[in-house]
C-alpha cells in the first residue's frame, strides 16, 4: 500500500543541500536511531507468544535459541528513512531542526518508484495497541507453522540460527518497523526499510561521528541509468521555525531555481515557512 498524499522528510539544511546536489537520501542504522527502544517494544509483544509456543512445540530447545535470537539482534543490519504525513509538526522540528532546517515534501508517485527500483520497502507505522497485537499474534501464527513443519530438523546451534535467518529474522524486523508506541502517534510516520545489509553492500557507506564511524544506506533519488540529470521528485519545502526562517525561504527558493535550470524535467518545488511560532526549539 502507497500513501495517497506526499511524504515529508525533516532534515538540516547542510543535509538538505547534499540531497539535492547528490541526488540521494540517507538510511539509518535502525540500531542508531533517536529511539532505542523501539525493537525492545516489538519484542515486549511477542514475548507472551514465546512462551506459549515453548509449551506448544516440542523442539523446546529451538524455540529458547529463537527467543534469545529476537530478543538480542535489536533490529540487527536494518537500515531507515523516515517520513511523515504531516509537513509542519513542531515535535519533528524539534527533534531535527533545532538549528533551522526544513521538511522535504516527496510526491506520492516519486517515493513509490524509489522503493519499487531498488528493492526498498514503504511501510506506514502503526500506532494502535489493537491492531498491533492482531500483527504480532499473526506472526507468531505463521512461526508455529514453519516450527511444526521445519522444528524437527533443528538439532543444533547452527541450524537454530539458519531457522532465524530463513523464517524469522526479516520478519520481525519488518513488523518491528511497522510498529511503533502509541505516544508517537501524531508524527504520522511512514518508512524506507532495508534489512539484511551486508557488510560488502556497495551502497553501505561510512561518515565521521563523534568518537565513531557512522554507517548509512545510500539511497539513489533518480534514475541509475548512465549520464542522468534528473531533478529528485519533490513537490515542497516547509522552512523550519526560526529566526532566519524569513531569510531561508528566500534562498531555498534561489537554490532551488538554479538546481532545477540544470536539470531535466524539474518540477516546480512549493517553499514555503511553518506556521508555528518562532521559539528557541
Amino acid at each position: 500500500m502507497f500513501p495517497k498524499i506526499d511524504l515529508f522528510h525533516y532534515t538540516s539544511f547542510d543535509a538538505f543541500q547534499g540531497i539535492i546536489d547528490n541526488q540521494t537520501i540517507w538510511a539509518s542504522s535502525i540500531s542508531l536511531l533517536n529511539d532505542e527502544k523501539e525493537y525492545k517494544y516489538t519484542v515486549d509483544l511477542m514475548k507472551p507468544h514465546l512462551e506459549n509456543l515453548l509449551q506448544k512445540h516440542k523442539n523446546k530447545e529451538l524455540i529458547e535459541q529463537l527467543s534469545r535470537l529476537i530478543e538480542n539482534s535489536e533490529g540487527g543490519s536494518t537500515y531507515i528513512t523516515s517520513f511523515s504525513e504531516k509537513p509542519d509538526l513542531l515535535s519533528q522540528w524539534r527533534a531535527y531542526c533545532r538549528n533551522g532546517g526544513c521538511s522535504i515534501g516527496f510526491e506520492k508517485n516519486g517515493i513509490r518508484k524509489i522503493a519499487e527500483s531498488i528493492g526498498l520497502s514503504l511501510v506506514k507505522c502503526n500506532y494502535s495497541l489493537t491492531e498491533q497485537k492482531r500483527m504480532v499474534a499473526e506472526f507468531a501464527d505463521e512461526l508455529s507453522s514453519k516450527i511444526s513443519s521445519k522444528g524437527d530438523l533443528v538439532k543444533d546451534r547452527n541450524q537454530a540460527l539458519k531457522f532465524h535467518a530463513d523464517y524469522v529474522y526479516n520478519q520481525i524486523n519488518m513488523l518491528a518497523n511497522k510498529i511503533k508506541h502509541p505516544a508517537f502517534e501524531e508524527e504520522q510516520e511512514w518508512r524506507f526499510v532495508k534489512t539484511f545489509v551486508y557488510a560488502n553492500h556497495p551502497n553501505l557507506k561510512y561518515r565521521a561521528g563523534k568518537g565513531m564511524l557512522i554507517p548509512y544506506f545510500e539511497i539513489s533519488l533518480v534514475s541509475s541509468e548512465e549520464g542522468s540529470n534528473e531533478f529528485p521528485p519533490i513537490s515542497e519545502i516547509y522552512i523550519a521555525p526560526h529566526k532566519n526562517s524569513r531569510m531561508s525561504e528566500k534562498t531555498v527558493r534561489t537554490f532551488l531555481a538554479g538546481e532545477r535550470s540544470r536539470r531535466s524535467d524539474s518540477p516546480f518545488v512549493h517553499v514555503k515557512r511553518s506556521d508555528a511560532p518562532y521559539r528557541e526549539i
